[in-house]
């Protein structure tokens, strides 16, 4: 009969613990919804000059010892009159060149995507260090406060292979090492069931089986890891720049505002994804129709690579006749600089 009391007792216990915590989360939650639902994203007000420096100190000091990092500044990039549009290039699996050009530029707000905004802790973080959403209401309200912008217009797209510099005898090849890795998989696979058919057949211990498992799995994934080493995406360390996004400029040229041209010498290789044909095509379908990450993604790194952040001449809106003319010299500056930065590799 005690046993029953007591179980009775800790049952009552537990589920008034669940109640209190069940509660406190929704007034938690009541209370935060005000704030969560604010426009801060867009405002920017939530800004925390104080937090950005010692973020910025922080990231700055991995940066500079991690990556080397550094700036330079070409022509008169120097001395930008503004407030102006810096569109930086390329992105990369992460943007970790643009975190440190935006910790280095500490009067330049960063425009982020609105998912990371959805996430309640990390929402907090970024409004604190001044982020804002990258879209037209959020570039044109910082613009309308005479501050500057940063923002990544490629996107996580521009590390698929699919849409990159792959040439064709490449792309031969690699379907070639595919097939024959899913082929050494398929046989991995099928060794696994077999074995796992025949120790329970013959009644084995489960001790045999766990080991032989290991050793089965371990083979397979050091194929994977090899044809990784191999086949990594993007071996000459060159990205496809995007030229999707043009609503940036759009801005830029009705508001007569220069746009500065900005380029990460050494993203591509921080974070080395290796690229299958078959995935590439699964990961442009996900960015299309479900989210803006390139989901699946097998990713290497952050590898200790030479970061460099080149700041190059804005380009005057002024000096063009039509919108058209201004976003397609724009992305074929930027596209000449890249290749320039390749080349010197």
């Amino acid at each position: 009969m005690e046993i029953v009391l007591l179980s009775l007792l800790a049952l009552l216990g537990l589920i008034s613990l669940v109640g209190v915590s069940f509660f406190v989360g929704a007034l938690i939650g009541y209370r935060y919804y005000a704030r969560y639902n604010d426009r801060a994203e867009v405002t920017g007000v939530r800004y925390s000059r104080l937090f950005r420096e010692c973020l910025s100190t922080g990231i700055l000091w991995v940066a500079r010892r991690y990556f080397s990092y550094s700036v330079q500044y070409h022509d008169s990039a120097a001395e930008p009159y503004g407030p102006v549009i810096y569109a930086a290039h390329p992105h990369g699996l992460f943007a970790i060149g643009t975190l440190c050009a935006a910790a280095e530029l500490d009067q330049v707000v960063p425009c982020i995507h609105r998912l990371v905004f959805a996430v309640p802790l990390l929402r907090e973080l970024a409004l604190w260090f001044g982020c804002v959403d990258v879209s037209g209401l959020g570039i044109e309200t910082q613009l309308d406060n005479s501050r500057s912008v940063m923002l990544v217009p490629g996107g996580c797209r521009e590390m698929i292979r699919e849409q990159g510099v792959a040439l064709p005898d490449d792309r031969r090849s690699l379907e070639r090492d595919e097939q024959q890795l899913f082929m050494r998989l398929a046989v991995v696979v099928g060794t696994s069931v077999l074995t796992t058919v025949l120790a329970v057949a013959t009644s084995a211990g489960w001790k045999p089986l766990l080991y032989t498992q290991l050793v089965i799995w371990i083979t397979g994934l050091a194929m994977l890891l090899s044809f990784v080493a191999k086949n990594a995406m993007h071996e000459s360390g060159v990205y496809e720049i995007q030229q999707r996004h043009c609503g940036f400029l759009v801005i830029a040229y009705n508001r007569k505002l220069p746009v500065v041209p900005v380029l990460h010498q050494g993203q591509e290789q921080i974070f080395r994804s290796y690229s299958l044909p078959r995935l590439d095509r699964a990961r442009a379908w996900f960015m299309d129709h479900i989210a803006p990450y390139p989901f699946p993604s097998l990713f290497l790194g952050p590898f200790p690579r030479r970061l460099t952040t080149h700041i190059y001449a804005p380009l005057d809106p002024h000096q063009f006749c039509s919108e058209k003319e201004f976003i397609e010299c724009y992305y074929k500056t930027v596209r000449e600089h890249y290749r320039v930065l390749c080349e010197q590799k």
